[in-house]
């Protein structure tokens, strides 16, 4: 290991007797020793090769020792050099005087030599550690200007990444608004023409042939209407109008208007409320479309046969809605990007379509201030569970975890 550097103490005296004395007593410190017998030399010197401590005599010709002090201080390079003064004046006013100009200390002639050495020792440890102190606070300064830098820098790229992403989802915006804009025509045309066809074919078309083509110009409608609503939820410009309502009520109809659609697969309806109607203070409409989606999935991915659960129960100023199918549950895929409006999945759960149902959910349940969540309860099957708020909550007010 490199062995420190000696420290420098540059001793300042007109008598070359005081500077010999002074020399030897420092042998013992381990210092390099160097002198200058007037002012000018000293400031040469300090010039040349900075000091790490000056013994500086008061009394001088030409230029005393308080002049040069004063002219050391004066330069921003050489004002951290500590000074000690060595004078045989040990009136008040001439220490007071030297202090002011920014001498660290002072040592009275003739030299006690255990004084001396210990005021020596003492300011060269303290240079020294303002030396370290300097050292690091800069190395301190490095590293957070470094940081600082680095922070910048992902600041920006982070800018960059929300300006595409908010590109993106003007671009999904937009897509969905062309995506209703350009259905409705072509539908109400397929839509006319098997009106047409089943009233001139009425003899002759079998009981319930065009049932498919009503049955898919209904549902991509419903498709556009629900990218037409998830455009308005997103945008933010969707207005609220909420009136009271029964919950248990709401959720039969939605449920009724499912069944008619499902018949065909035999789902068992199993229902559990509270007795006693669950009233609220919401947009009905909104929580309607917001049931007949979450039962729709789940009438949809339940297999013939299955069953789909439907319960309620009143918590915390809450009225918690559970549905849950028979089908085989969400995929790790649909879980780890939960209301993703573009998540397309070829399995079984959300295969078709372009997962615009719960992302609609998701963002209605926002609109209404409450919470939708999903997961894959014991048993089987997938769970959603919606969290209505009895009364709006206060403006800036969450809503509570039931």
């Amino acid at each position: 290991m490199e062995e420190p550097p000696k420290s420098r103490v540059l001793v300042v005296d007109d008598m070359m007797r005081n500077i010999q004395l002074i020399s030897s007593l420092l042998y013992s410190l381990e210092v390099d020793v160097s002198f200058a017998t007037s002012g000018q030399d000293a400031l040469r010197a300090v010039e040349h090769a900075p000091p790490d401590l000056i013994l500086l005599d008061v009394n001088m010709p030409q230029m005393n020792g308080f002049e040069l002090c004063d002219r050391l201080k004066a330069e921003p390079r050489h004002r951290d050099i500590p000074v000690i003064f060595l004078t045989a004046q040990a009136q008040k006013q001439d220490l007071v005087r030297g202090f002011e100009l920014g001498a660290a200390d002072y040592v009275t002639k003739p030299f006690h030599a255990p004084e001396l050495l210990s005021r020596v020792k003492t300011h060269l440890e303290l240079a020294r550690k303002r030396e370290e102190l300097k050292r690091l606070n800069q190395s301190l300064a490095q590293k957070v200007e470094h940081k600082t830098q680095e922070l910048r820098q992902r600041n920006a790229e982070l800018a960059e990444a929300n300006a595409k992403l908010a590109v993106l989802d003007h671009a999904k915006n937009d897509f969905l608004l062309l995506l209703n804009h350009e259905m409705r025509t072509p539908l109400n045309t397929i839509l006319s023409l098997a009106e047409t066809l089943e009233v001139r074919l009425k003899e002759t078309l079998k009981k319930d042939s065009l049932k498919p083509i009503y049955s898919a110009v209904e549902r991509l409608g419903r498709m556009s209407e629900m990218a037409m609503l998830l455009t308005s939820l997103k945008a933010e410009g969707y207005r609220r109008h909420d009136s009271p309502f029964n919950l248990r009520s709401l959720a039969q109809v939605a449920y009724q208007s499912l069944a008619g659609e499902y018949a065909g697969k035999e789902i068992a309806l199993r229902e559990s409320f509270p007795e006693g109607p669950i009233d609220l203070h919401s947009d009905e409409q909104l929580a309607y479309q917001c049931l007949r989606i979450v039962l729709g999935n789940a009438f949809k991915f339940s297999p013939k046969g299955g069953s789909v659960e439907l319960s309620a129960s009143l918590k915390d100023r809450m009225a918690v809605v559970w549905v849950r199918d028979s089908g085989p549950g969400f995929s790790p895929k649909v879980m780890a990007n939960l209301f993703d409006y573009f998540l397309t999945e070829r399995i079984d759960h959300h295969s078709q379509g372009f997962g615009l149902g719960l992302a609609t959910a998701h963002l209605i349940m926002k609109t209404l201030q409450g919470k939708i969540q999903l997961d894959n309860p014991p048993g089987g099957g997938a769970q959603v569970r919606l969290c209505f708020p009895l009364a709006p909550p206060a403006a800036g007010q969450a809503p509570e975890n039931p």
